[in-house]
């Protein structure tokens, strides 16, 4: 399967530079970012196997009986599965139309007006992309894989619908390869120079203990009340109110895997942002209460997803809601959660932890054009702020500014403390 995705992958590469000043040529750079691409997606795998760049040996080592060395001169040739179909690939185009291509072009002469390399040549299978196929195997997940990476361009110029309108075209985002195919679409679709992934994963998990740290400064209740344990039960809190929840929740012994999600539920209530009401567009004034729930809910347990699920959408549809207003719901208590969901429209994907339910939310509501959910506009600006995605508005910029520096402020505290 290695040969196949690696012919799938060139195949496309080449038909792009069909007419470039240097038809048929792909550059190494281009090489090294699709085996990183690969190896992004299959974690098992190593970028040498997929294509090891050439390099020159240094002095002592040019006479070396080293085999793989083109010249005297002590170039050692590029290698790997990308290469290698590269160079039967060229070879075929070359003895199929009488194409001489040089290896490092200045001027290529094409002598033939015969169509060389066409679309239908690339084995692209987009019939796969638009099913929802059930109890998918291995090697039916690799092919999906395959044909949603090669047919970017194709999905783009083809596919212009947009948010929850796009998904029911492309069904396979309903499954559960949504997550490692909206992530591939969104690192391509924004050539992000820091991989958002991550840094969510790495950075939140530092940033939520001084999160949910600075809302305890802003609580009444931070000295006043022995709080209890959770030990593994589910408490009702009102996470807009950071009173009830300190009230609620003792987290200075559970660890970060409390502060993690904690900080999440929170994080409306910490950027203060003042919704007005609407009336021209039907709209209602957001509460507090109400933000918190458009981004995050907590509830006892997976079996009450339907119904809130479904008063949620009446909620939003007695507003004049029509747009998809994706949200995540966390299930079990807030230290031993059973299972997290990322909802969109009347699709519910599943997820292990908060971190990944917001970071699939955040690449879907960017990758699917989605316009920030109504209710929580403020939030999802909020991490479009602190890891640097500007192509977007944000939404209340000083308060998030002001937030972030509060949070930088408190970690400074500490390092200057040890």
């Amino acid at each position: 399967m290695r040969d196949d995705l690696s012919k799938i992958l060139v195949d496309a590469e080449l038909d792009k530079t069909k007419e470039s000043t240097l038809p048929f040529h792909i550059p190494s750079k281009v090489f090294q970012s699709l085996s990183q691409e690969i190896v992004d997606f299959f974690s098992c795998e190593e970028e040498k196997v997929y294509y090891d760049c050439s390099y020159t040996l240094s002095k002592e080592n040019r006479h070396s009986n080293n085999t793989n060395t083109k010249n005297k001169k002590g170039r050692v040739n590029a290698t790997g599965k990308l290469q290698n179909a590269y160079s039967a690939r060229r070879g075929h185009i070359e003895k199929k139309t009488n194409l001489l291509i040089n290896l490092h072009p200045q001027v290529t002469q094409v002598k033939t007006d015969t169509p060389i390399f066409t679309a239908s040549e690339t084995l692209l299978d987009i019939n796969c992309l638009l099913n929802k196929p059930e109890d998918l195997s291995d090697s039916e997940k690799y092919h999906i894989i395959e044909n949603w990476m090669t047919s970017y361009s194709y999905r783009k110029q083809t596919y212009t619908e947009k948010g929850l309108d796009l998904i029911k075209k492309l069904k396979v985002l309903e499954t559960d390869l949504a997550y490692q195919l909206i992530s591939y679409d969104f690192k391509k679709t924004f050539d992000e120079t820091e991989n958002f992934h991550k840094n969510l994963l790495t950075e939140w998990a530092q940033s939520a203990e001084f999160l949910v740290q600075y809302a305890k400064s802003l609580s009444e209740n931070t000295v006043k009340f022995d709080v209890p344990e959770l030990n593994g039960n589910y408490i009702k809190v009102d996470y807009s109110n950071l009173d009830d929840v300190f009230l609620k929740i003792k987290i200075s012994t559970d660890g970060n895997r409390v502060a993690d999600t904690l900080a999440f539920l929170i994080l409306p209530a910490l950027i203060k942002h003042t919704f007005l009401s609407n009336q021209s567009s039907g709209t209602w004034k957001i509460t507090k209460e109400k933000s918190t729930d458009s981004f995050m809910q907590h509830i006892k347990d997976h079996e009450s997803l339907d119904t809130i699920n479904k008063d949620y959408s009446k909620f939003l549809q007695s507003h004049s809601v029509q747009e998809p207003q994706p949200y995540v719901v966390c299930c079990g208590p807030l230290d031993a959660l059973t299972c997290v969901h990322a909802v969109v429209g009347d699709i519910v994907y599943d997820f292990t932890t908060a971190t990944e339910a917001v970071d699939f939310l955040y690449k879907t509501l960017r990758v699917l054009d989605i316009q920030y959910p109504v209710g929580c506009p403020h939030v999802w600006s909020y991490f479009q702020l602190i890891f640097k995605q500007k192509d977007r508005r944000v939404i209340a910029k000083n308060k998030c500014l002001e937030l972030d520096a509060d949070i930088k402020e408190l970690k400074n505290k500490r390092q200057r403390t040890k």
